[in-house]
C-alpha cells in the first residue's frame, strides 16, 4: 500500500473514532475537559525546546518569536479555560418578558457541536492548530488536526505530542498531502476551522456547504495602516516596520500597505531604512532571527510583484533560493491601481501609499475589501472615530499592529473576504457549541394552555393575548408630542400604578382599623 493510501485510510479511521467518541459523549463531562486541557498545557510547557527546534526547522522562527507568538499564548489559553470552563458550561437563564411563559422553567445549555476539524496553516503551524483545538476541547468536542504539509517537522511534533498526552479516542492528528484534507472535507463535521488564503478558503467553504458543515475561516486580506500628521513618524515606523521582519512577514495580520500623508512619506521611508540598518547590520539574509519561506514559489510570486510595480523601489530585497529567503523590499509612491495592491502581499515588501487626506485613505481601504485588522496611528479622536465608522474589518488597533492576534480577552476573526467566525476565550467556546434551549412546561401551566384548545372563543383569544402580547408597545410612537406621550405612559403604566395604589389603600385601611 502506498504512503498516500495509508494516510487516507488513517484519516477515515480517525474520523470514525472521533464520531464514536462524540456519540458516546466521552468528552462531555466538564472534569474530563479540564483534565485534558491541563495535560496539554503541561505538555506544551515541557516540550518548549522541541517546539523551538520544529519551528526553526520549518520557518526559521527564533525562540523569542516562538515564545511570544505561540507558546505563551497557548498556555494562557489553557489557563483561562481551566479557570472559567465550569462557569461557561453552566446553563444560562434567559430573561422572560411574556407573562404566559413565566410559569415555564427555561434555560440555554451550551452543547458541543460535534467532532471538529482544523486544516492548519504553514506560517504558525503549532499555534494555529492547537489554539482552536483548546477551544474545542473546552466546548466538549472531539478534534482532528490536519497540519500543513509545508511544515513537516511541526506536524510530526504535534502528532507525537497529542498521541502521548491526550485521549486518543477524542483527539487525533493526521499527516499527509492535500488529498488527505480533501478526503476529510468530504465528511460532515460539527465545525471546520481553516486558516489560510482567501482562494483556498473559498474551496473549503464550498466543500463544507456540500455536507452542511459550519465552517470558520480566518483568511487575512490586505490589512492597512492609516497614519496622520498627529503621530510621531519615527515611532510609527518602528511599530509597523518590525512586522516586516517577523516570520518573513508571513502573518495574516501583518500590515499589508501603509497609507501615509504625502508630506510625511519620505520621512517614514527614511525611518524604516534606518531601522533596517540598525536591526540587521550584516543584512537580513545572514541573520539567525530572520525567517524563511516554505517553498521557492513564494519568492517567485513576490519577485513578480516587484517586477510589475510602478512604484519607486527604494530597496529591493536580496534573494537566497537555496535557503528559501528573501530580504525586505521598500516601495514608495505606490498607487491604488498598482500590482502590489491587487493581492495580499504575505511577504517582506513594505508598500507605502501616499495620500492627501483621510477621506482618500478611507476610500482606498474600502475599495480593498474587509481585512482582519486596520491599524490607526493618530491622536485625533475625530479621525479615529471616522475611520471606525466608515470602514469594515475584523479588528481596529490604535497605536500598534498585529497584537490583537495574541490577546485572549477579545475575539479574533475576520469579516467578509477576511473570513468569518471568531475564537479566543469565551468566543472560542461559543464557536464550538450550540446554544441549546431547554424548556420545562409544568402541569400548572394548563390554566393558560387551556385557551389553545378548541373551540376558540373570544374569551380564550383574549386570555392568549394577555398571556403572550404586551398590553401596548413598550415605547412611545416616534413623533408624538409631550401630551400624547404622557397619555401613552398612563395607559402603559397605569395598571401598575393602580395596583400599587390599591395595595397602599388596603394597608392604610388595615392600619386604621387596628388603631380604632
Amino acid at each position: 500500500m502506498s504512503n498516500s493510501s495509508e494516510k487516507t485510510q488513517e484519516a477515515g479511521e480517525a474520523y470514525q473514532i472521533v464520531q464514536t467518541a462524540y456519540k458516546e459523549r466521552i468528552c462531555l463531562p466538564v472534569e474530563f475537559r479540564i483534565n485534558q486541557i491541563k495535560r496539554l498545557a503541561y505538555a506544551i510547557q515541557e516540550s518548549r525546546q522541541l517546539i523551538y527546534d520544529a519551528l526553526f526547522a520549518d520557518m526559521n522562527q527564533h525562540p523569542g518569536e516562538v515564545d511570544t507568538s505561540t507558546i505563551n499564548s497557548l498556555i494562557w489559553a489553557c489557563e483561562e479555560y481551566v479557570e472559567t470552563l465550569k462557569k461557561l458550561a453552566k446553563p444560562i437563564k434567559p430573561t422572560v418578558r411574556q407573562v404566559g411563559f413565566m410559569l415555564y422553567d427555561s434555560s440555554i445549555l451550551p452543547t458541543p457541536l460535534g467532532p471538529a476539524l482544523c486544516i492548519g496553516p504553514f506560517n504558525y503551524p503549532f499555534k494555529l492548530a492547537l489554539e482552536p483545538m483548546i477551544a474545542a476541547m473546552a466546548a466538549g468536542c472531539p478534534f482532528v488536526i490536519k497540519p500543513s504539509e509545508l511544515s513537516p517537522h511541526t506536524g510530526k511534533l504535534l502528532k507525537n505530542m497529542i498521541e502521548e498526552t491526550l485521549d486518543q479516542r477524542c483527539y487525533r492528528v493526521i499527516l499527509g498531502e492535500k488529498e488527505v484534507s480533501e478526503q476529510l472535507l468530504e465528511k460532515p463535521w460539527g465545525r471546520v476551522i481553516f486558516t489560510g488564503s482567501t482562494r483556498v478558503g473559498r474551496l473549503v467553504g464550498v466543500a463544507c456547504a456540500k455536507t452542511l458543515t459550519p465552517c470558520a475561516l480566518e483568511l487575512g486580506g490586505k490589512s492597512p495602516v492609516i497614519i496622520d500628521e498627529t503621530f510621531d513618524i519615527e515611532l510609527v515606523a518602528k511599530r509597523t516596520f518590525v512586522y516586516k521582519t517577523m516570520n518573513c512577514s508571513q502573518t495574516c495580520t501583518t500590515p499589508d500597505y501603509i497609507l501615509v500623508p504625502t508630506a510625511l512619506q519620505d520621512a517614514y521611508v527614511a525611518a524604516c531604512e534606518k531601522l533596517l540598518a540598525s536591526w540587521f547590520p550584516a543584512g537580513e539574509l545572514d541573520s539567525d532571527t530572520y525567517g524563511k519561506f516554505p517553498t521557492e514559489g513564494t519568492i517567485d510570486r513576490l519577485e513578480r510583484l516587484l517586477d510589475q510595480t510602478e512604484g519607486t523601489i527604494i530597496k529591493r530585497g536580496l534573494v537566497n533560493r537555496e535557503r528559501k529567503r528573501m530580504g525586505i523590499s521598500i516601495v514608495k509612491n505606490v498607487k491604488e491601481t498598482d500590482a502590489l495592491m491587487k493581492e495580499e502581499i504575505f511577504g517582506p515588501i513594505l508598500v507605502v501609499v501616499p495620500v492627501d487626506s483621510i477621506e482618500y485613505a478611507i476610500r482606498i481601504v474600502n475599495n480593498q475589501g474587509s481585512s482582519l485588522g486596520i491599524s490607526i496611528f493618530s491622536h485625533s479622536k475625530k479621525t479615529i472615530q471616522r475611520i471606525i465608522e466608515q470602514t469594515q474589518s475584523g479588528t481596529i488597533l490604535i497605536g500598534d499592529c498585529v497584537q490583537h492576534a495574541i490577546m485572549d480577552h477579545i475575539p479574533f476573526g475576520g469579516v467578509g473576504e477576511s473570513g468569518h467566525g471568531a475564537y479566543h476565550g469565551k468566543w472560542g467556546f461559543d464557536l464550538f457549541t450550540q446554544p441549546r434551549p431547554i424548556v420545562r412546561v409544568p402541569a400548572s401551566a394548563e390554566i393558560l394552555l387551556n385557551a389553545r384548545y378548541p373551540p376558540h372563543t373570544p374569551a380564550k383569544r383574549k386570555l392568549l393575548r394577555l398571556a403572550l402580547l404586551p398590553l401596548s408597545l413598550p415605547f412611545s410612537k416616534p413623533g408624538w408630542n409631550r401630551k400624547t406621550v404622557w397619555t401613552w405612559w398612563i395607559q402603559r403604566k397605569g395598571w401598575k400604578l393602580g395596583i400599587v395604589l390599591a395595595v397602599v389603600g388596603l394597608v392604610l385601611q388595615t392600619w386604621k382599623r387596628r388603631t380604632v
